[in-house]
């Protein structure tokens, strides 16, 4: 007897075959309120089995510090979520020293639909008490997050934190005597302050947490403005897999962006001062020695600098030889990401930036960069750019209603409203190519 399609569904979904116990029998398509019926009957289905045999009574976790041992000293509160079988009706942090009964709970409905399967009730939680007031004098935490349920039961999880300044004091350590003048390469006084180059007589200024190498005019000449965008990816298998078989090598993450999860034998170079940041500077003029590194990693960050020749000689002066390269540009994407996005690249325009400079090991497209991401991408924002009506009719139309309109004669015809009807506003950030008409100076 054939399996009901969404029975299917969900043994895809979630890798295991329903127990026949509690196994749903859909035996008739339903449309409207049924589909809602059947994924609440699904999720409740997996809810009984996943109680019965994962062993965990619920889940959590923390969105700030966004890794357990990278807490870092600022005003911001500890926050997160928690889901579990009842309703939760108080959080509690508590460490040896400091109590707060007065944490908030917020409804996350991103969380409730994600974690719908697992268990029925999610609620965020907020601390507005100052990550600074957890610290012991060791720069250490131990904090106990107390979950007290509705059903009058009380569970805890313990949370040992670590304060940045400790690990980051560690790992500069490591890096500083590869440190250089970025603008002349020479070497640095460590002053009080930060570091001075006594050729150059420039200063640049530290703090426990990051060296300052991005001056105001480096800035201005790198058109470097300020930002509120957050760059947020975890690494690649390949580069993850580089990091842990080698801990006693030094890497460049060149343009690292926010980073959730904190080597000591990466440098977290950035031009915003995330707290994950170790360096602040430019691609252009690193602040690094010749041949200082034994690997580079630059992902999605040379489309965004208005030298990417430049920069890729940068990497490769402070790179040691035989030290590792691990580049990842975007090709068929849309504009994305800090404020300024100048070149996408092909697989020939990649390879044209390191020319006979490197030995080229592998040349592929990871999953993250597979051609669909970029399809979904353009078909997305080509939506959401559409007035109400036309973006109804082009989400129902067919793959193959699109592939079947003829090029440029029923393009300009007007026949079409889904082609019309793209303000030129959202056409920029997924145009297939721009014109420019222009007078010499």
């Amino acid at each position: 007897m054939k399996k009901p399609a969404f029975i299917v569904e969900i043994q895809i979904r979630t890798g295991f075959p329903l127990p026949h116990n509690i196994r749903i029998d859909i035996v008739r398509s339903m449309s409207g309120p049924g589909i809602e019926l059947m994924q609440n009957m699904a999720c409740w289905a997996l809810r009984q089995w996943r109680s019965r045999h994962s062993g965990s009574s619920f889940r959590w976790h923390l969105d700030y510090p966004i890794q357990k041992n990278l807490l870092y000293d600022d005003l911001r509160g500890i926050s997160g979520w928690i889901s579990g079988p009842t309703p939760i009706a108080a959080v509690v942090l508590r460490s040896d020293t400091v109590v707060d009964s007065q944490v908030k709970l917020k409804f996350r409905p991103d969380v409730q639909n994600s974690q719908r399967s697992w268990f029925r009730y999610s609620t965020g939680f907020e601390s507005s008490r100052p990550i600074r007031d957890w610290l012991a004098p060791s720069g250490r935490a131990r904090i106990t997050l107390e979950i007290r349920w509705t059903s009058g039961k009380t569970d805890s999880v313990t949370l040992d934190l670590a304060n940045a300044y400790e690990l980051k004091i560690q790992k500069r350590e490591r890096f500083q005597s590869v440190l250089v003048c970025p603008e002349c390469h020479g070497p640095l006084i460590a002053t009080d302050g930060g570091w001075n180059c006594p050729t150059c007589r420039l200063s640049y200024s530290a703090t426990p947490y990051s060296i300052n190498f991005l001056t105001p005019d480096m800035a201005r000449e790198f058109n470097i403005i300020p930002t509120s965008n957050v760059s947020y990816w975890g690494y690649d298998s390949h580069i993850d897999q580089i990091i842990r078989n080698n801990p006693d090598k030094l890497y460049l993450d060149c343009g690292a962006g926010l980073r959730s999860t904190y080597h000591d034998n990466v440098i977290n170079f950035e031009i915003v001062d995330y707290y994950s940041t170790d360096v602040l500077g430019v691609n252009e003029k690193l602040p690094f020695a010749d041949n200082s590194l034994d690997g580079v990693f630059s992902v999605a960050v040379l489309e965004h600098v208005q030298d990417p020749f430049r920069c890729a000689g940068e990497i490769l002066r402070v790179l040691k030889p035989g030290g590792v390269l691990f580049c990842a540009v975007p090709f068929l994407q849309p504009v994305h990401g800090f404020p300024h996005h100048y070149y996408n690249m092909t697989r020939q325009g990649l390879l044209n930036l390191w020319k006979d400079r490197v030995r080229i090991e592998q040349v592929l497209v990871p999953m993250a960069l597979h051609p669909i991401h970029g399809l979904q991408w353009m078909l997305r924002l080509y939506a959401e750019g559409l007035p109400a009506q036309q973006r109804e009719d082009f989400k129902r139309m067919r793959i193959q209603d699109l592939l079947d309109v003829k090029i440029i004669e029923e393009w300009e015809s007007g026949r079409h409203a889904f082609i019309h009807a793209l303000p030129e506003s959202a056409q920029v950030d997924i145009a297939s190519g721009n014109v420019i008409i222009a007078t010499k100076k």
